[in-house]
């Protein structure tokens, strides 16, 4: 027999399709073989408008508006296979008023409001039913979600998009502010509050066309698998054996895939401050100040998070708490019993923070300024701040645990065992998502699905 050949009836007809994605070699050698040098293409466009105006000679006012409107086309590795537009439209404005009562008292308010998006979106997104053309069935033909399935095939690269396309992004934020000045003597006092309300509304499915991954095990010297051609076992239909080794060999390493879901997430920031300038002497200064911070957590507005909490914060079993609105989502019955296998209770609550902010976020500021010469100051200063708005990405909040946004990921227990599906048959790309409903939270087999906590906390079930 002739070796290091595939059976032509053992070839897959969808497989010899995709193949025929990629464009032909336009450089000598079997690796490294295509030059694609594609043009990435950039727009963008700003203006700012300002207006300062004295409204007397006791009020000022000030008025600011900004936009700036980014666009960019990134096209893909390969020609037409995972080209996107991506887009990034942001304007900011803010308003300011002041007011001096008298010439040892002035108030100073102001208000400012911004709104940017992101955009990233595949030039096909909108084209649907391209896996079916592969022989693909089960993936979710809903909107923004056309286009190819991913491939990773080792030794090639990849086919399809990204796997977190589309990426929409809308993040929005209004924030007031009110600050008093009042000089008294030798003391400059200032006091101040400061509110934010904070919105933002994402919708990233981690892989909601599917991501089939070929590493050539399966065609590979049995546990030898060097990941260097995925391409015989994307070709090779899984099926029984002739000559007595393992049934069923060929077809898929591992498989991805996730619903189609999204998030709007809210929450309010609240802080005050009083300050004092005290020019103890012609040579010393001191800034003696107090600042207060409240972060509310949070909140998913239509109560679609979990919140996993450990008992002791990294114990064996724990709680997973959601909002009453979240509970109405049906859950699979495999996951209701790995909770309790887990001896992990659930918790309905009203609250759709999930979680508590501590107000004790008090943050003293002490400085000093001290004239040793009349050319040499010596300046120093201790402070705390609490820096709970910084960004934390979408990946690992609340809203993407289970059953609001999950996937689903299985791998072949090794080269001599194929990834088998619930309903006994050998995974292929053709068969595993109408096996695998990504739609129906009830149907997820959801052992290996990871539950989330505010503090990054995980555990597996």
């Amino acid at each position: 027999p002739q070796l290091n050949l595939l059976p032509a009836n053992r070839l897959d007809p969808n497989a010899v399709k995709l193949l025929g994605l990629y464009p032909m070699q336009n450089r000598a050698g079997f690796a490294n073989n295509y030059i694609n040098n594609p043009r990435e293409t950039e727009k963008q466009n700003g203006f700012d408008v300002r207006i300062d105006e004295a409204l007397g000679m006791k009020d000022t006012f000030f008025g600011v508006f900004d936009e700036n409107y980014f666009t960019e086309f990134a096209p893909g590795a390969l020609p037409g296979t995972n080209d996107q537009n991506d887009s990034y439209p942001a304007y900011e404005t803010a308003v300011g008023y002041t007011h001096a009562f008298s010439d040892t008292l002035v108030n100073e308010f102001h208000f400012g409001f911004g709104h940017s998006i992101k955009d990233q979106q595949l030039t096909n997104e909108t084209t649907y039913g391209i896996p079916a053309e592969y022989g693909i069935e089960g993936i979710p033909q809903v909107t923004n979600n056309g286009g190819l399935s991913t491939f990773n095939i080792s030794g090639l690269t990849g086919l399809g998009p990204n796997t977190d396309r589309p990426t929409l992004s809308t993040v929005w934020d209004a924030e007031f502010s009110d600050n008093l000045t009042k000089v008294f003597h030798n003391h400059v006092f200032k006091t101040g509050a400061q509110v934010d309300d904070l919105e933002g509304n994402i919708e990233q499915p981690p892989a909601p066309r599917g991501l089939f991954t070929y590493t050539g095990q399966f065609s590979d010297v049995p546990n030898k698998n060097q990941s260097l051609n995925g391409i015989a076992d994307l070709l090779l239909t899984p099926t029984g054996s002739t000559v007595g080794g393992p049934d069923d060999v060929g077809g898929l390493a591992t498989f991805s895939g996730s619903n189609f879901s999204a998030n709007q997430y809210h929450r309010w920031y609240t802080g005050a401050y009083f300050q004092d300038n005290w020019r103890v002497s012609q040579a010393l200064t001191l800034n003696l100040g107090l600042r207060w911070d409240y972060f509310t957590p949070y909140a998913e507005i239509n109560g679609r998070a979990a919140n996993f909490v450990p008992v002791g914060g990294n114990g064996a079993t724990g709680t997973y708490y959601m909002s009453n609105e979240g509970c109405q989502v049906p859950r699979s019955a495999t996951f209701n019993a790995l909770l309790e296998a887990s001896n992990i209770s659930v918790a309905c609550v009203a609250s759709k923070t999930l979680g508590h902010a501590q107000w004790s976020n008090f943050a003293p500021r002490l400085g000093f300024a001290y004239r040793l010469t009349p050319n040499l100051v010596v300046r120093g200063g201790y402070a705390i701040s609490y820096g709970a708005l910084a960004n934390l990405g979408y990946s690992g909040t609340l809203g993407t645990n289970y059953p609001f946004m999950y996937s689903v990921t299985q791998n072949a227990p090794s080269s001599q065992a194929p990834l088998i599906l619930s309903n006994g048959q050998a995974a292929t790309m053709e068969n595993t998502f109408s096996t695998v409903n990504l739609s129906d939270a009830l149907a997820i087999y959801c052992r290996g699905i990871g539950k989330i906590g505010r503090a990054s906390c995980r555990e597996r079930v």
